[in-house]
């Protein structure tokens, strides 16, 4: 099977248009057919259904249960590509949130300059919910985050290192 049919397929499925998916990947338009009949005979399934007359492609259930395990996969071997290259070029990218960044990375640096790690550190800001989705990319390899509530991912291990209790001020002038 080949990778690139699936990211053919994935776009197809999402843009419904062979034309735009041939554009997209610069390639001709009987690629694009040659790719979806080749995983259709891989899969023994059909995974569209093409209406000429109207020029409307739809995916079939097939198409569909195909598209849902097509984007994990594709999502899958995205963050081993980005987790092999952090190997090679031996980087630990580490996740922050502005305020832990402040409050928490001197501890955290400390033991990595213990580690040896230092050198091969960088570091992304963001909020929570941006740096979790790029842990879920494989964007990065770790990050702290604040949460009020424990974190529970189950793709996410998490380990709370810290709690300390949360206050909100507002002004006396809020009515």
């Amino acid at each position: 099977m080949n990778i690139r049919d699936l990211e053919y397929f994935k776009n197809l499925v999402e843009q419904k248009n062979f034309s735009k998916v041939a554009a997209k990947f610069k390639v001709s338009q009987p690629t694009i057919t040659t790719a979806i009949k080749r995983l259709e005979n891989e899969f023994n399934a059909k995974l569209f259904i093409r209406d000429r007359r109207h020029n409307t492609i739809e995916a079939t259930a097939s198409g569909v249960q195909l598209f849902k395990h097509c984007q994990t996969i594709l999502n899958e071997l995205s963050i081993a590509q980005q987790e092999l290259h952090n190997i090679t070029h031996q980087k630990l990218v580490l996740g922050l949130p502005p305020i832990i960044e402040n409050h928490y990375f001197t501890q955290v640096c400390s033991k990595l300059a213990q580690l040896n790690l230092l050198k091969s550190l960088t570091t992304v800001e963001g909020g929570s919910v941006s740096l979790t989705d790029s842990l879920r990319k494989g964007q990065l390899d770790l990050s702290l985050l604040g949460s009020i509530n424990p974190i529970n991912y189950t793709d996410l291990t998490a380990t709370e290192t810290d709690r300390q209790p949360f206050c909100i001020y507002v002004s006396k002038n809020i009515s």
